[in-house]
């Protein structure tokens, strides 16, 4: 074989390679990801044998590293483009620029055979109508344009955090998105750009989706060449000495103690209606924060002492995990206000929940908060309840339906007052809900 294979594809693809080897189709659950880098195909002087392709619902995997192109803001919720679920990305863009984004799959071998884009929670002016997927082998090969078109893209909103579950044959029709197939390509490539021309409103310099899918196969390379086998030297055999046998001592039977039995704890009482199910003895850890290693005190201490997260917006977005001592229901979400910088006060949140470290997070709830720009003094006693925030203070207030239980949140704050603010400011964060539920 020389040079590189060429992968010819019409229908089911095959590879012609010297030797004549099959290539291999095998569909797997969307739900499938390849960890591990393949390989490109290097000559040897004996050709492999096979090699396999895979089918997927989208060659962006977990580990793909994206990168924003013409784009303004900074690189947040990079990882959101491609995550399974519906959570929103957004592009800020110039006037007169393309705005889109670069991804580098893990597996560096692919062909992509389709396109499929997912609406976003946002308002419908943010929608992309024209694109463009482009593809290249490497950083030092041009782009190569590997389809374009107009969106027929839907007006109905897809609401933030639900799963999307689709397959290399069909998105998710649960959901609203538009799809382009191309299944005439047969370029491999490792690298792909997506750009938006045009979006439903001429004047938004704004994208927002809530996720991008490349349908398509992963190629996997031939195994590697069996090693000659050779015959092993014969080991001389020598007579071993004969070990001496003694008898050995009889051991002593003794009754072994009875185990206590105790009742094991249980989990999931009928628990009690809170003003906050985030108790005294919660951990705390903050999550895309430059002050991550500090330990979080006073963020529902029952005052209004404030508690400070220092974004790193380039990690992602800020927001915090909190580890209540028991099981719990959260229905609403209270901030009150820190005694100082309006900018800080977090706006719009994202809740979510799991029952153990080993869980997933799961969606709760989203929303806007819209407070007072008068300060609480630092110190201040708050006198809450579950029907009722502390009137006395300044709080917003947000309520949700949920009955789901969990043992641990995760809060983002995806928007404060100030844009990209120096700091999240919170005087005291209450879950309120039904608390108290483990024995």
């Amino acid at each position: 074989m020389s040079g590189e294979p060429t992968l010819v594809m019409s229908g089911e693809p095959t590879l012609v390679m010297s030797g004549e080897p099959t290539l291999v189709m095998s569909d797997v659950p969307s739900s499938f990801k390849v960890t591990t880098n393949v390989p490109s195909f290097a000559p040897t002087t004996k050709s492999p044998t096979s090699t396999s392709a895979i089918k997927t619902n989208n060659v962006l995997d977990a580990d793909t590293k994206m990168t924003y192109v013409g784009a303004t803001n900074k690189p947040r919720r990079l990882s959101e483009i491609a995550d399974g679920s519906t959570n929103k990305f957004t592009i800020i863009f110039e006037e007169g620029s393309t705005p889109g984004f670069k991804a580098v799959p893990i597996n560096s071998m692919t062909i992509v055979k389709g396109i499929r884009f997912y609406a976003s929670n946002s308002s419908k002016g943010r929608d992309p109508v024209m694109y463009q997927l482009e593809g290249r082998k490497d950083g030092s090969n041009k782009w190569e344009t590997i389809a374009s078109g107009d969106m027929e893209f839907p007006k109905t909103r897809n609401k933030q955090g639900l799963p999307i579950n689709s397959s290399f044959s069909s998105g998710d029709d649960s959901l609203s998105y538009f799809e382009d197939n191309f299944d005439d390509n047969d370029a491999v490539y490792s690298e792909y750009q997506v750009l938006f021309q045009k979006r439903r409103s001429g004047s938004s310099l704004k994208v927002s989706l809530s996720e991008v899918e490349l349908r398509g196969f992963i190629i996997v390379p031939p195994p590697a060449p069996t090693p000659p086998i050779t015959d092993a030297p014969t080991p001389k055999i020598t007579d071993a000495p004969t070990p001496e046998v003694t008898d050995a001592p009889t051991p002593k039977i003794t009754d072994a103690p009875t185990p206590e039995v105790t009742d094991a704890p249980t989990r999931g009482g009928i628990g009690s209606l809170v003003n906050n199910v985030l108790d005294a003895d919660t951990v705390y850890t903050y999550i895309n924060a430059s002050n991550e290693a500090k330990v979080p005190t006073n963020i529902s201490n029952g005052i209004t002492d404030r508690e400070l997260i220092t974004p790193n917006y380039n990690a992602g977005t800020p927001g915090l995990i909190a580890k209540p001592t028991q099981e719990s229901i959260v229905h609403k979400v209270r901030f009150y206000n820190s005694n100082n910088c309006k900018g800080c006060d977090p706006r719009s949140f994202t809740l979510e929940g799991r029952s153990s470290d080993n869980d997933i997070w799961k969606f709760i709830a989203e929303g806007d908060c819209s407070t007072s720009r008068k300060r609480n003094s630092s110190g201040q006693v708050i006198n809450s309840t579950y029907d009722s925030g502390d009137l006395e203070l300044k709080f917003c207030e947000f309520v949700f339906e949920n009955k789901s239980v969990y043992w641990q949140y995760r809060m983002f704050f995806t928007k404060t007052r100030e844009e990209l603010a120096s700091a999240v400011g919170i005087g005291e964060l209450e879950l309120v809900g039904v608390g108290n539920m483990s024995a």
